[in-house]
């Protein structure tokens, strides 16, 4: 059995480090490249709860929610207005600073989503069909259950074929709040 001992950087600012790989017969060292990258955690909350919002030096990586728990972290001030402005009538007017980061798939599904209006929906087959793979609609809601920052990239918009409204990463109450306030 083999086992991985924990990355040792060279220092604050380096970008090489050393694993140990062991197995009963062989021992070696794996060098691999790492790059530290600083983050921001800072809180926000919504009419559905708590959500954590992560950012690194380009911007925000991730809204993580908490649901009716409250974040230990500071209030963002900025993202808050986006999220007050993403649950008021008018809308989100423009988003903030994003960095999506997914595979090439995920990065398509999640512009696509991007382009459903406020008020509609697609079904998961229809953005499927949209980014060109006809036949990868479960896989869309794969990316869609794996979307690092929702509300902003609307994957409470995806609904099934049928029109029944599917699961949501953060509760089907949840989205069937989004997409009720979205259309009235």
């Amino acid at each position: 059995m083999a086992s991985i001992s924990a990355f040792q950087a060279d220092g604050p600012s380096s970008n090489l480090g050393c694993r140990t790989i062991s197995s009963n017969k062989l021992n070696f060292f794996l060098y691999v490249n790492a790059k530290i990258i600083s983050m921001n955690t800072k809180s926000v909350s919504s009419p559905i709860g708590s959500f954590d919002a992560f950012y690194n030096e380009i911007g925000l990586i991730q809204l993580s929610f908490l649901g009716e728990c409250k974040s230990k972290h500071p209030q963002d001030q900025k993202l808050q207005k986006s999220i007050d402005d993403f649950f008021s009538n008018k809308g989100l007017q423009s988003l903030p600073s994003i960095n999506l980061q997914g595979t090439n798939f995920q990065l398509l599904v999640w512009k696509a989503l991007c382009s459903i209006p406020r008020g509609s929906t697609a079904s998961y087959r229809a953005i499927a069909e949209q980014i060109g793979s006809p036949n990868a609609a479960r896989a869309v809601g794969t990316a869609c259950k794996l979307n690092p920052i929702p509300l902003f990239v609307p994957c409470h918009r995806v609904v099934k074929q049928d029109q029944s409204i599917g699961q949501f990463a953060l509760g089907t109450k949840n989205k069937k709040f989004l997409l009720e306030m979205e259309s009235s």
